[in-house]
């Protein structure tokens, strides 16, 4: 069978961008109950809800339970198997037309997996998860490594706040510090994704730069001139780069050219790249 694994809340979900997309014998019930008993146990690790990174997902799923990444093989029909909001239900069926052929993707939606078993008794679809203890190991390095990266990007949402001046931003950065770990849930209805919020784009800028390793000491966030556009400033340096954040989650370093804006492959090139001559 042919699955599509994607999340309610991913940002890039109407281009599927960070969608998992696999074949497995395993029927699809099942499946939607190991996702969402793998997230439930992720959690247990990590005594918080912090969801897990696809790419995790798809290797513990490669690892223990046999299924086999396809979404090369298939991502040029991906685009028929995005649903308006109303749509989406832990396990949707999807009928596909490639060319001759006609057969469907199973969509299964991780959100909805992970609530169907939420209780008092949620430790009780743990039977489906692996007894190996290298599992468990596996599953303990990720939460070390989920915990290593929050502690990085509020490292530099601190930085961010001591030098930036622009009062609105200081107060949206010291906003975002005290609610990282609950942000999302308290700034998002359940149906009414807002990708514009302003906590969600700041994390994403914070979460590339700690991707990127940048060192951001003396670096203020001083300007958002359009929602999608964060200009950051070093006031010691006078150096300058943009990050922009598109409504599928991406984000890309940016400079000024002429008058233009640029796309970057770094922050380093666009800070060695940026002009504020017209």
């Amino acid at each position: 069978m042919l699955y599509k694994i994607d999340h309610y809340y991913n940002l890039g979900r109407s281009n599927c961008k960070y969608a998992i997309v696999v074949e497995s014998d395993i029927e699809s019930e099942m499946l939607a109950k190991i996702v969402g008993a793998i997230q439930l146990r992720f959690e247990e690790l990590q005594d918080k809800e912090d969801c897990i990174d696809d790419i995790h997902l798809l290797r513990l799923l490669e690892s223990y339970y046999g299924v086999k990444d396809v979404k090369e093989q298939y991502r040029h029909v991906l685009k028929q198997t995005v649903l308006q909001d109303e749509q989406w239900e832990k396990i949707v069926h999807i009928p596909i037309v490639d060319g001759v052929n006609e057969y469907e993707i199973i969509q299964i939606d991780q959100y909805a997996s992970r609530e169907s078993l939420c209780g008092g008794n949620y430790r009780d679809s743990f039977d489906c998860l692996p007894a190996a203890e290298q599992f468990i190991l596996e599953l303990g390095d990720l939460s070390k490594y989920y915990l290593y990266r929050n502690r990085n990007k509020l490292q530099i949402a601190k930085e961010l706040l001591k030098n930036t001046t622009n009062i609105y931003l200081k107060k949206q950065i010291d906003n975002y510090i005290a609610n990282m770990n609950g942000y999302i849930k308290a700034y998002i209805d359940e149906k009414d994704f807002v990708i514009k919020d302003e906590l969600i784009s700041l994390d994403l800028c914070i979460a590339y730069i700690e991707r990127e390793k940048f060192d951001i000491t003396d670096w203020e966030l001083c300007e958002i001139p359009i929602y999608y556009a964060h200009i950051f400033y070093n006031p010691k340096t006078e150096k300058m780069f943009n990050l922009a954040v598109f409504e599928d989650g991406e984000v890309i370093p940016r400079y000024i050219k002429n008058g233009n804006e640029e796309d970057a492959a770094s922050i380093q090139e666009a800070i060695e790249k940026y002009s504020t001559d017209i």
